[in-house]
C-alpha cells in the first residue's frame, strides 16, 4: 500500500500494520489491519517478534499473509490514514524492497525468506 506520511511530506510504500484493540490477541489484530487497510485476507503465518527499538519494551509482532483474496469492497481506515491499495508483481516488490523503497523491509526480507523466495 502507498500512505502519505507528514514527516517525509510524500506517499510511502507500507506494509499494512497497527495496534491492538484492548485483550485482542496479535495474530487476530494483524488479520483484521489487513482486511481494514488492504480490503484483503488470507492465511497467516507468524515470522517473529522484535522489540519496537532499543529504548522500548513494545514488541512488533509480524505475520506472512498467504493465498490472500479481497473480502471486502472498501476500506476501513482511521481518521488519521489516508492510504492506497497498489499490487505489485514479485519482482518488482523485491526491486523496491532492494532499492530502500518500502518501509518495513525487514519484515518484507523475512517473509521473502520465510517463502523461499529469497
Amino acid at each position: 500500500m502507498v500512505q502519505f506520511r507528514p514527516g517525509s511530506e510524500k506517499e510511502e510504500i507500507e506494509l499494512p500494520g497497527g495496534g491492538l484493540e484492548p485483550k485482542e490477541d496479535h495474530a487476530r489484530a494483524a488479520l483484521r489491519e489487513l482486511l481494514e487497510e488492504t480490503s484483503f485476507t488470507g492465511r497467516l503465518t507468524f515470522i517473529g517478534a522484535q522489540n519496537y527499538s532499543p529504548y522500548s519494551s513494545g514488541k512488533r509482532y509480524m505475520y506472512m499473509a498467504t493465498g490472500c483474496y479481497q473480502a471486502a469492497k472498501t476500506l476501513d481506515l482511521d481518521p488519521n490514514e489516508f492510504l492506497k491499495i497498489k499490487l505489485w508483481t514479485l519482482e518488482e516488490f523485491r526491486d523496491l524492497i532492494q532499492k530502500g523503497h518500502v518501509r518495513g523491509h525487514d519484515l518484507a526480507y523475512m517473509a521473502l525468506d520465510k517463502l523461499d523466495l529469497l
